[in-house]
C-alpha cells in the first residue's frame, strides 16, 4: 500500500502504540481527497481507511481525527457530501485494530467552515467529545455562528458507541 505522500495532521495514540494521520496526494486546494492513515508501530502494519462514503467516484475527505483515552477507537471528522453549497461532515467512530467505522449520530452534522483539524477533542477520561456544530442561515451556505455540541460517549461491549447531545 501506498501512502499519499503529503501529510497534513499527525496524533499519537495516548499509550503510543499507533499513529494516525491524514494525508493526501495533492497540495492544490481545496483538497480533492484526504485520507486517514493508522500505522501501527508494534507490528509495522498501517491501514489507510476513507470513514465515509465519496463525496464523488474518487472524491472523499477526512477533515480532523482525535484519540480516545482507550487508546483503541479514535473519532474522524469526515466531508459526506455537498448539498447547497453547504459541506456536511459527519462523525466516525474507528477501531484502530481492525478498521471498522461507524457513524455517530448520523442525523447531525458537524464541522464545517474553512478551518481543517481543531474541531475535535476528547476530555481526559475518554467519556465526552466536543466537537465543532455550526448554525447555518437557512437560506445560503453561510455559518451564522460557531458552536460547540458536548456528546456523553458510552460504549457496549462490542464497541458500539451510544451519544447524547449538549449544545454550548
Amino acid at each position: 500500500m501506498e501512502i499519499p505522500p503529503w501529510p497534513l495532521q499527525a496524533q499519537w495514540s495516548p499509550d503510543g502504540r499507533y499513529v494516525a494521520f491524514i494525508t493526501t496526494d495533492s497540495l492544490e486546494r481545496p483538497f480533492r481527497r484526504t485520507w486517514l492513515v493508522i500505522l501501527d508501530m508494534e507490528t509495522g502494519g498501517r491501514r489507510m481507511l476513507s470513514p465515509g462514503p465519496d463525496i464523488e467516484p474518487g472524491r472523499h475527505s477526512v477533515h480532523d481525527i482525535a484519540w480516545a483515552a482507550n487508546a483503541q477507537q479514535l473519532v474522524a471528522l469526515a466531508l459526506t457530501e455537498i448539498v447547497q453549497g453547504r459541506p456536511i461532515q459527519k462523525l466516525y467512530l474507528i477501531d484502530a485494530r481492525t478498521g471498522d467505522s461507524q457513524q455517530v449520530m448520523p442525523d447531525y452534522v458537524f464541522g464545517g467552515g474553512a478551518i481543517e483539524g481543531w474541531q475535535l477533542a476528547w476530555s481526559p477520561d475518554g467519556q465526552t467529545l466536543a466537537v465543532k456544530c455550526p448554525a447555518w442561515l437557512e437560506t445560503e451556505p453561510t455559518i451564522v455562528e460557531d458552536r460547540v455540541c458536548v456528546l456523553s460517549v458510552a460504549y457496549e461491549s462490542q464497541g458500539k458507541a451510544h451519544n447524547a447531545r449538549q449544545t454550548l
